[in-house]
């Protein structure tokens, strides 16, 4: 369970700065 969790932690960081260098491109 452990190791479950913290791939998805990992995962939902990555798609959260992923989505801030699209946002960032987009405004730019």
């Amino acid at each position: 369970m452990w190791g479950l969790n913290i791939i998805v932690f990992v995962v939902l960081i990555v798609v959260y700065r992923t989505l801030q260098k699209v946002i960032r491109e987009v405004r730019d």
